[in-house]
Order: structure tokens, then sequence, then C-alpha cells
């Protein structure tokens, strides 16, 4: 079998480490780093840089997820947690920490390929979802400083909006500038003069 994708693995139970490491492998995926506390898990993914981490606790705590969490924001990987036992707030801080996928008694053969199958296809969808969130914020920032901008042109030159927009626009051209760009500087030299 070709393999195909790189495993971080945090086990802090060494007994069943060597067992979800011959599943994986069975299921495609290599073991390229191991550690045994969540300590470390920010440090090894930024070195090791593994397609997808793999968590097997006897049972989560706040604090791991927390961990987790931080490195969701630093270094966004897929995560899959295999845990003996949960709670149900810590089910929810798994969903708010970005994890792909919490499997609680659930580490059998014929299971954890299709459970990471699933946690990489959610992660791509969530960060694909993420990206276009963020990109769409920007743009809504960016027509709101316009907008601002226009404002700012109709207020002193006693312009029309389609006038002060066509004024904002041919700066833009002349100056071989974003709109956006041309924007901001309107309303920086607008806050100098203030």
């Amino acid at each position: 079998m070709n393999v195909s994708f790189d495993v971080l693995l945090v086990s802090e139970e060494p007994s069943k480490t060597d067992t979800l490491q011959a599943l994986l492998n069975d299921s495609g995926y290599r073991v390229t780093s191991h550690i045994t506390t969540a300590d470390d898990v920010i440090e090894e993914v930024n070195r090791s840089q593994p397609d997808i981490v793999v968590v097997k606790t006897e049972e989560t705590n706040n604090y791991f997820m927390n961990q987790l969490y931080n490195l969701n924001q630093e270094n966004p990987k897929p995560i899959v947690i295999f845990t003996d036992r949960s709670e149900s707030g810590l089910i929810d801080g798994a969903i708010k920490a970005g994890i792909s996928a919490y499997v609680v008694d659930g580490l059998s053969s014929e299971r954890v390929k299709p459970v990471l199958e699933v946690a990489r296809a959610r992660f791509e969808q969530m960060q694909s979802l993420q990206k276009e969130l963020k990109k769409t914020k920007s743009q809504l920032e960016e027509r709101k400083t316009i907008e601002r901008a226009k404002g700012l042109i109709m207020k002193s030159r006693n312009l029309s909006e389609d006038e002060a927009y066509k004024a904002l626009r041919k700066l833009a051209m002349n100056k071989n500038q974003r709109l956006i760009e041309v924007a901001t500087d309107v309303i920086s030299v607008s806050e100098i003069l203030i």
C-alpha cells in the first residue's frame, strides 16, 4: 500500500501506541513523529509539518483542548482524537478548538481509515469556508473605506455620490493604485487636515 499521509501521533498510553500505529499504517498513514504530551504539540507540528495530527488519550481535558486550539490558530492541521471517555463539555471544547473528528471508544481497524478521511475532508472544507469568510470580511472593510472616502470627497467638493466615486476612481487610475489604496490616502489626509 502506498503511504500518502504523514501523521503526528500524540499518545500518553505507550501500550496502545503500537496498535494505533499499525492501524494507521494499514490505512495508508505513516507515523513520522510521536509525542506523549500535549505540551509539545505546537512545537512538534511546526517542526515536522504532518498532514494530520492523531491523538489517542484515555480522556481529554480543558488544558489539552486549549493546546489544540492554539495549534489551530498558529498552524492549522486536521486533528483526530480517539478517546476512551468524554464529557459533553469537552466535546463542545473540541468543536471550538477546531477538532476535525472526536471519536469516543471507537478505535477499531475498520473505523480508522474512514474517520481520518472524513476528518481530512472536513478540515479542508472548514479551511475553505474560513478563507472565504476572511475574503468577504476584507471586501466589506474595503467597501466601507471606499464609501467613507467618497463621503469625504462629496462633502469637501460639494459633489454628488456618483461624481465623488468618479473622482476617486480617476485619482486611482492617475496614481496607478487600487481604489482602496487611494481611499485610504484620502481618509488619512482628511484626518490630518481636520
